[in-house]
């Protein structure tokens, strides 16, 4: 997180000493922030008064002056951080807009400035996310940052009693992301990401439950990441082909809601609720029109004609694992080379993602004081 001290510090610690429990709280936000776990900035007359506290550490002094001395730096990173946390004299955890205001003495156990947690439906999907997360902030400009979190199973379904928990301890940063298990844009979310919507409880502004725009996380790959879990996959050259096709002729839509680990055929589509029928049809149709798609005639006739064998093959299951693949591939490339790949079909998603991230999970590179 960002860590923003407010001008009430400046007040009260220019004025008198801080009490026991406010040295700790305030050694602890700068332990957090020399490790990387955290970013600091604020009133710089705030931050100048906290680097002259005698009670202070010399290292922990030392980290309250230097983010004094580049407030003016920090100020296109404050921007694009959404949200931030501002440190008060308070005595309310509450949550204005983009600020969350934390009383100082909040982080008076080490708990609370722990990395945020980055928790998923799977180890996997957590580590790909914070991957993504990590090249948005260089592909925005601010390659300064690095998301610096603890990635976590949520437990699939019992995601909602993770979240629960983090709730009711409220004690650290947890940000949840949820698939949607959207089958189509206008179709309802799935159990598990209903479950995790209703199990939020505003009074805890520590927690942030995030519903992927899409399907799942494996919707915001792009096939360029795909192409090169292929190029050491025999199988799979073929099925991505055909990803691909999808999405540089349907574009987002199609591409953020389509099953990439099993596939979908067109016989599977009559059997879908009515929105998603209609939407896949629609899709397919669009795809014969334009020669993507070779046309049996099911479409038309709205059954499929060849019951045992359907031939209508709208993207090709690239298997359980294919997150797995992926996720190896990614961390063979440094944070800019994965910035600069570009898919117009996830481009967006990824940003809204990627951002989300990278202002939870926001850190850096160790700071040597």
């Amino acid at each position: 997180m960002l860590f923003l001290c407010d001008s009430t510090l400046a007040e009260r610690f220019g004025e008198r000493e801080p009490d026991e429990d406010e040295l700790q709280a305030l050694e602890n936000i700068a332990t957090s922030v020399r490790e990387g776990n955290h970013l600091l900035t604020g009133h710089r007359t705030s931050l100048n008064i906290l680097s002259t506290l005698s009670g202070l550490t010399l290292r922990a002094r030392g980290i309250y002056s230097k983010a004094g001395s580049t407030v003016s730096e920090m100020g296109h990173i404050t921007e694009r951080i959404r949200p931030s946390v501002e440190v008060t004299t308070g005595h309310e955890l509450s949550r204005v807009g983009s600020r969350i205001r934390v009383p100082l003495v909040h982080f008076v156990r080490m708990e609370s400035v722990r990395q945020t947690r980055l928790i998923a439906e799977s180890i996997d999907d957590a580590e790909t996310l914070a991957l993504l997360g990590d090249a948005q902030a260089v592909r925005d400009g601010i390659a300064f940052v690095r998301v610096c979190s603890e990635v976590q199973d949520g437990g699939g379904s019992n995601t909602f009693r993770y979240i629960d928990r983090a709730q009711r301890s409220c004690s650290s940063f947890s940000l949840f992301i949820v698939d949607s298990d959207r089958i189509c844009p206008d179709c309802r979310i799935g159990e598990t990401a209903r479950r995790a919507i209703e199990s939020l409880d505003d009074s805890c502004a520590l927690v942030e439950v995030f519903v992927l725009p899409g399907r799942e996380v494996e919707n915001l790959l792009p096939v360029h990441i795909l192409n090169l879990v292929a190029e050491e996959h025999t199988w799979l050259p073929e099925k991505v082909e055909r990803l691909r096709m999808l999405s540089e002729v349907r574009r987002d839509e199609a591409r953020q809601h389509v099953d990439i680990k099993r596939g979908l055929l067109l016989s599977e589509v009559f059997d879908l609720p009515e929105d998603g029928k209609r939407f896949w049809l629609r899709e397919f149709r669009a795809l014969v029109q334009c020669g993507a798609f070779r046309s049996n005639g099911c479409e038309g006739e709205e059954v499929c004609l060849h019951q045992d064998d359907c031939r209508c093959v709208i993207a090709s299951p690239l298997g359980d694992r294919v997150l797995e693949h992926v996720k190896n591939s990614l961390r063979r490339l440094s944070r800019h080379k994965l910035a600069e790949v570009r898919d117009l079909s996830v481009d967006a998603a990824i940003a809204e993602v990627g951002r989300l991230i990278y202002s939870w999970c926001c850190g850096s590179e160790p700071i040597r004081t």
